[in-house]
């Protein structure tokens, strides 16, 4: 992904985080799915997950973004481009509990991204 693609996600999906709406409950995991794949943020191993289910040229990227115990902004890119393969693609991170996170699911194409999610909601 190119700079100004990566910059205009981590943009949108930071204004998402100052908008006041409900949060899911403390501890509680959050998933998108869509036709061409799923992400998931699982609270309890603060661990972010893409995977690609369709073999259709575009890969999925998972996206979240945090403002960690600094206030300094966080943004998490994880990408599945396989296609419809058995295996999906993590991170592992270590985010403060409590904390609140927006997770994003964006089609990424080889140009970058194509097209995101809503952002949805969970605490660490």
């Amino acid at each position: 992904m190119t700079i100004r693609h990566i910059s205009v996600i981590g943009a949108l999906v930071l204004s998402v985080l100052a908008i006041g709406a409900p949060a899911a409950s403390a501890g509680e995991s959050e998933s998108i799915r869509t036709k061409g794949g799923v992400v998931t943020f699982t609270h309890k191993d603060e661990e972010i997950t893409a995977k690609d289910t369709r073999r259709d040229g575009l890969g999925v990227s998972a996206v979240l973004a945090w403002s960690d115990a600094s206030g300094k902004n966080r943004t998490v890119f994880v990408t599945d481009a396989t296609g419809a393969d058995v295996l999906s693609k993590f991170k592992d991170l270590s985010i403060r509990e409590g904390t609140r996170v927006a997770l994003t699911l964006c089609y990424v194409g080889e140009g970058g991204p194509e097209r995101c999610s809503r952002p949805q909601r969970a605490e660490a």
